[in-house]
């Protein structure tokens, strides 16, 4: 038996075909979480179909790394500060055939490191490293360490940025980003906004 992708035809050893049109390959959605896992989903192809998630580190030479029956996966197993290039298998079991999605990459990002505050006239300037894959970065103001009210305070696409205006007896964090892959990193450790006294 074989399956021409191209016609949707389905020709079995005896030489009689059926059409199978509605073989539909999955669309892939693919993005980090907030506790950088890489979330995925996709949408549903039609009734009898499982689904198998593969992975590489290259761009080729995919491994099966899991089977889901439903629309979603999370990959719990990446590491922070490497590339991955996901796709998806549906596989349908009335026909024994299965057709896959496009290719996603992610970028699971280091979280940045925060190397000198210095505070000035009304201003606080935050530096730290530069995070392998990251394009640009994220500063956000907070109620408290627990990240409550959580607001953006800035962007930029260097490893530091100046602050003005900023309320007292607040905190600051960032964030690391990859535009291309909608990648985002876990935040820095917080600072306070004034003077530690």
């Amino acid at each position: 038996v074989k399956f021409n992708d191209t016609l949707n035809l389905y020709v079995f050893s005896d030489g009689s075909f059926d059409f199978i049109s509605e073989l539909k390959a999955p669309t892939l959605k693919a993005s980090t979480t907030s506790d950088n896992f890489v979330k995925l989903s996709w949408n549903n192809t039609g009734d009898k179909i499982s689904y198998e998630i593969y992975r590489s580190a290259t761009g080729s030479d995919f491994v099966k790394i899991a089977t889901a029956d439903g629309t979603a996966y999370t990959d719990n197993t990446v590491v922070a500060g490497n590339r991955y290039y996901y796709q998806i298998r549906a596989y349908y079991s009335e026909y024994d055939v299965y057709v896959v999605s496009d290719i996603k990459r992610v970028t699971v990002l280091d979280a940045p490191v925060i190397t000198k505050v210095t505070y000035g006239d009304g201003t606080v300037t935050l530096t730290w490293n530069k995070v392998a894959g990251a394009d640009h970065y994220s500063v956000h103001l907070m109620n408290s360490p627990a990240f409550d009210g959580m607001t953006d305070a800035g962007n930029t696409a260097e490893t530091t940025i100046t602050l003005n205006d900023l309320p007292e007896d607040k905190y600051l964090v960032v964030c690391a980003l990859d535009t291309e892959t909608a990648g985002s990193s876990l935040f820095s450790v917080s600072v306070p906004t004034t003077i530690p006294v």
